[in-house]
């Protein structure tokens, strides 16, 4: 139970490769997971974003871990980047240990016994990739996404990092991806903004989706 069934940790692991090593640079991968828990936030209705504010309710609670771990950090009403910040600090570490927790990943040792460190890697390497494989499908092949799946593409193509799903079909991708970013709502394209910012992440990178 819980192990795959929010933004953040699909986000999470749409940045890992087959071995479990992370695709991003520390700032992104923060920055992009502190994103994603906003998101579950505001999917959840446990929070709004307007004109550069996040705001929860006060004294909420959610059934999930994740969530409410991010309702108690962010209090009252806080700027888009305050939030970032806040939970860029270890976002992306807490939803790996989630995954871990919940037996999606797991550490193993890695390297020669006396020179071994631990690393992440996926237990069933097709759940782990199940929700980049799902994104690629629906882009390659220009089909309906639920706003669930719509939000976490649009928070790869705010960090950078859509050109890695491995779509069969580029230009039907990046067109497809076009009108479905058209289509997100306000808080989310506005949050997308402040998180592309934040990561210094470049729609106009060479190799790009967009």
């Amino acid at each position: 139970m819980f192990g795959t069934d929010t933004v953040a940790t699909k986000f999470v692991l749409c940045t890992r490769t087959d071995t479990g090593k992370s695709t991003l640079a520390a700032t992104a991968a923060g920055v992009g997971t502190a994103a994603a828990l906003i998101c579950d936030l505001l999917l959840t209705r446990q929070g709004r974003l307007h004109d550069g504010i996040v705001v929860t309710r006060p004294g909420a609670r959610s059934s999930h871990p994740l969530t409410d771990l991010t309702l108690n950090r962010l209090t009252g009403r806080r700027s888009t980047s305050d939030c970032l910040h806040i939970l860029g600090a270890d976002a992306y570490s807490v939803v790996t240990d989630h995954l871990v927790d919940t037996g999606v990943l797991r550490f193993v040792r890695n390297g020669r016994w006396w020179a071994s460190h631990p690393v992440v890697q996926p237990v069933d390497p097709n759940v782990a990739a199940a929700p980049a494989a799902r994104l690629a499908v629906r882009l390659s092949r220009g089909q309906r996404m639920d706003l669930g799946d719509t939000v976490l593409v649009g928070l790869l193509a705010a960090i950078g990092i859509d050109h890695r799903l491995p779509v069969d079909d580029a230009h039907t991708a990046r067109h497809h991806l076009a009108r479905l970013l058209d289509t997100l709502p306000t808080p989310f394209s506005e949050l997308f903004r402040e998180t592309a910012t934040a990561a210094n992440a470049r729609r106009t990178s060479p190799g790009r989706l967009l």
